[in-house]
């Protein structure tokens, strides 16, 4: 309920990383304007088969949406080269407020998805999701977690996402 409101009220944006884009917030997504991206496993190989580049979004929806499809054993190199992709689409809008879903499903060692991401994209997508909040959006960032069925890659994944959004975090 919270993020319906906060996403009517506040968002251009909705950032979504996950090995499988969701059918729930995909169906929800399509026609909604506000702005959205997502990293993941392509569909080709993954339920649900979504996420294909060309699903922009739908009737005044259209050009908001952005998905990257990943090729099985896509890794940090794949993740870092589509990312600058990612920033272009959320500067385009000047998010008021960014809401992102972090999936950890993408790790390396998951059991249910093909990618190889290692904890260092979380980082980097959580660090540069709080420079964009900072830079339009007064700083405003949501973020939520989903998939992810190796408890060892949730630890990992929401430590590095949790070090960059948490203010007073401690240096390395």
């Amino acid at each position: 309920m919270a993020t319906r409101r906060y996403s009517r009220v506040y968002s251009k944006h909705r950032q979504t990383w996950s090995a499988r884009p969701s059918t729930g917030s995909r169906t929800q997504c399509e026609v909604n304007t506000h702005a959205a991206f997502s990293l993941s496993a392509d569909g080709r190989y993954l339920y649900p088969g979504t996420g294909r580049e060309d699903e922009t979004g739908k009737e005044s929806a259209k050009g908001t949406k952005l998905n990257i499809p990943l090729m099985p054993k896509a890794g940090d190199r794949e993740f870092l080269q589509a990312w600058p992709r990612v920033e272009q689409h959320l500067v385009r809008f000047e998010p008021e407020f960014i809401l992102f879903q972090c999936g950890a499903d993408g790790l390396r060692g998951d059991p249910i998805a093909h990618l190889e991401y290692s904890e260092a994209t979380h980082l980097h997508a959580a660090k540069r999701l709080v420079d964009i909040a900072e830079r339009f959006s007064k700083g405003r960032l949501m973020a939520f977690g989903g998939g992810g069925y190796d408890r060892n890659n949730l630890a990992k994944a929401w430590s590095a996402v949790l070090r960059e959004i948490v203010p007073g975090k401690p240096q390395r």
